[in-house]
């Protein structure tokens, strides 16, 4: 394994540097901007209904093959996987800071980022933290399975992510020490949310468990209808998660229904939760529900299957789009306020929104390529 800094920024923290910040309020830090998993950035003020027609690309970076994970951002930092690298830009240039190279061992979710640390599974049957700002490994712990595919989460000192041994795992973020593991009883495919009392998180066949945050105890576990790839957003006290044909209201106390929305398609990302309204994917468009009482709102149709999660931001639901591109839809009524310009077809991960820029990733379809872009506001 190697990790190599690609050249010196002015401003930028070098080896020998390393920052022990939390990200800043406002970061997109997680892969569902926090371990919350609402993908919504309460903090976003630039971008709006008013603004988003401004937004022209700031940069894009090629990445070592397909980006089948949405970056995050912090401290001006944007990081992402690809291939076997984890790779780390400077927010304005785009340029690259850091890499880390796994020697072939697959990494492909959403990194998470807390306390200046970055924290990452591969596919070797290891996980890892290293110093956000540097790249430089922190410690390693090993593990009997992979934990490639399952983005992490990182709330109350604690690291939780899913393993391809059906468990759910917690590890101590200073150190790497293992806290706890629990049997989910099938396949993990998506990554946890928490409220930081209790963890939440669905296996393959559709069973939505809550697990105590300090010992992975079960507090509760419901069937959902179908299967669900889903990572839940746990709000106000409510659960929202999506199946392969409706989303779900439970309560994170008791796991008590409070209700299910009107069939969907189906459903290739993770709710949005954020300013009163869910936001989901599905193979038709996009949908809105009130995230009281499950109502619908509104849809926007596509001709194209939607699979990635959406994100919220100050009035406005950001969709990825199937020819590598992004729209900006106004959360109240589903109209499209702007539409980044079509590439290649690709798929396009779930976006991030943080400091009046827009950050998503593409994996071109027939060239097995991908890139990271930045959007921002024209002046």
């Amino acid at each position: 394994m190697r990790a190599f800094v690609v050249g010196a920024l002015a401003g930028a923290p070098i080896c020998g540097e390393a920052s022990a910040a939390d990200p800043l309020p406002g970061d997109w830090a997680q892969p569902k901007f926090d371990a919350a998993g609402a993908a919504y950035n309460p903090f976003e003020t630039a971008i709006s209904t008013d603004t988003a027609k401004k937004l022209v690309r700031g940069w894009s970076s090629n990445a070592q093959t397909r980006v089948s994970a949405g970056p995050v951002t912090a401290n001006g930092l944007v990081y992402f996987t690809s291939g076997s690298l984890l790779s780390a830009l400077d927010v304005e240039s785009g340029r690259k800071v850091w890499v880390h190279d796994f020697d072939n061992a697959r990494v492909q979710t959403t990194p998470a980022v807390s306390g200046g640390r970055l924290y990452v599974g591969d596919g070797e049957q290891a996980f890892y933290a290293f110093d956000a700002a540097t790249g430089k490994q922190k410690w390693r712990a090993s593990l009997s399975c992979s934990a490639y595919s399952v983005s992490p989460i990182v709330a109350g000192g604690a690291v939780y992510f899913g393993c391809d041994d059906n468990r759910l795992y917690s590890l101590t973020a200073k150190t790497g020490a293992r806290r706890w593991s629990t049997d989910m009883k099938g396949p993990l495919v998506a990554a946890a949310a928490t409220d930081g009392k209790n963890v939440f998180a669905t296996n393959n066949y559709g069973v939505l468990t809550a697990l105590a945050a300090k010992t992975g105890q079960v507090k509760w576990t419901t069937k959902l209808q179908i299967l669900s790839v889903a990572t839940p957003a746990v709000v106000d006290g409510t659960v929202y998660v999506t199946d392969a044909g409706a989303v779900w209201a439970f309560s994170a106390k008791n796991g008590k229904r409070r209700w299910k929305s009107a069939p969907l398609g189906a459903t290739g990302g993770s709710p949005a939760v954020g300013e009163g309204v869910v936001a989901v994917t599905d193979s038709n468009g996009v949908y809105a529900f009130d995230a009281r009482t499950g109502k619908t709102r509104w849809t926007f149709q596509t001709a194209t299957n939607l699979n990635a999660t959406p994100a919220i931001a100050n009035g406005l639901v950001f969709v990825g789009l199937t020819e590598g591109n992004v729209a900006a839809l106004r959360l109240t009524d589903g109209r499209e306020m702007w539409r980044s310009k079509p590439g290649v077809p690709a798929f396009t991960t779930s976006p991030a929104i943080a400091r009046g820029s827009l950050f998503f990733g593409t994996s071109e379809w027939s060239a097995g390529e991908g890139q990271v872009f930045r959007y921002l506001l024209k002046e």
